[in-house]
């Protein structure tokens, strides 16, 4: 069927891109909670590529994509970017998971997409890999407090925008073109936009007897605008590396010029020495701090950008 559909679409639209895959690293996974459930979404992609190959007058894929999600829907607290353990669910408190509730790091899945494409040179060496899905799964798994959908818990909302940012900037550094959330207006999923009392039945269905989300972004929304500023027009100098808990970007772009992004995966702070002068500290809630020559700034599990444009 996929090899059908390119080759229709080709003779009638000259410049459509075809993208295969879409496997799932978590969330709901192709089989349930067996061996290849949300587990091993690269094997499961490469054979559907292989599947394809074998077509006679295949029509390939221009992109490959995948979903890019933490854990099974019901691990809560989901494991953040950076590992596949969690801090609270019994399931997945191990390192030496791998297994099917946290298969495998979001920071690790872009990896082993690239390793499965190496292995299969019927594909151009440079294909794009987009991640076609992703995010912290339900908003009952990432809470803080008593308030599961976190409208007026802090707490809750720093988690999901650590989350977010996290994600956000470990896959944009692994080249992965194009990043796509779930579900930015969904009143249960990922939220990133509140419809209010407006919200349709069919919006609230899952999570009907929680809390009117309010109307408009989200904490974790509004800090998505931030990343895109941060991110905008930027290239990475380096890949991202981590030093016990602290992890550090570099970019630089024409409009900021040298930065680096840093976190701490730790709950709570810590301080930094940034290696290199900078004069201001940015945060996802758009405050700039000025900092003191040889100040050791500190670092919180949302992500910071640190540079001396402003």
């Amino acid at each position: 069927m996929a090899n059908d559909m390119a080759a229709v679409v080709r003779i009638y639209c000259g410049d459509c891109q075809i993208i295969a895959g879409s496997t799932s690293a978590g969330g709901t996974g192709r089989a349930g909670d067996d061996a290849m459930g949300s587990g091993k979404f690269d094997v499961a992609l490469g054979e559907f590529l292989d599947a394809w190959h074998a077509q006679p007058h295949q029509s390939l894929p221009d992109i490959v994509s995948f979903h890019a999600y933490p854990a099974r829907t019901n691990i809560s607290l989901p494991p953040f970017p950076e590992t596949n353990v969690s801090v609270n669910d019994a399931r997945c408190t191990s390192a030496n998971v791998p297994n099917v509730s946290c298969y495998v790091a979001i920071a690790d899945q872009t990896a082993r997409i690239r390793r499965m494409l190496s292995a299969r040179p019927f594909l151009p060496r440079d294909i794009p890999i987009w991640n076609t899905e992703s995010g912290w799964n339900g908003n009952k798994v990432l809470f803080h407090g008593v308030d599961e959908r976190g409208q007026s818990d802090t707490t809750t909302w720093l988690l999901r925008q650590a989350f977010l940012a996290r994600e956000t900037v470990l896959l944009a550094n692994q080249g992965v073109a194009v990043n796509l959330w779930y579900e930015a207006d969904n009143q249960c999923w990922g939220t990133l936009y509140g419809l209010g009392a407006a919200a349709a039945p069919r919006e609230m269905a899952p999570c009907s007897a929680d809390p009117v989300m309010p109307v408009g972004l989200t904490p974790a929304g509004s800090a998505l605008n931030i990343l895109f500023e941060w991110l905008h027009g930027a290239t990475f100098t380096s890949p991202c590396k981590s030093a016990g808990s602290i992890w550090q970007c570099p970019i630089q772009s024409p409009t900021i010029g040298n930065a680096v992004i840093a976190w701490t995966t730790r709950w709570g702070t810590e301080p930094f020495y940034l290696g290199q002068s900078f004069r201001f500290a940015h945060t996802l809630d758009g405050a700039t701090a000025i900092l003191n020559p040889g100040e050791k700034p500190l670092l919180e599990s949302r992500p910071r950008l640190f540079d001396n444009s402003r």
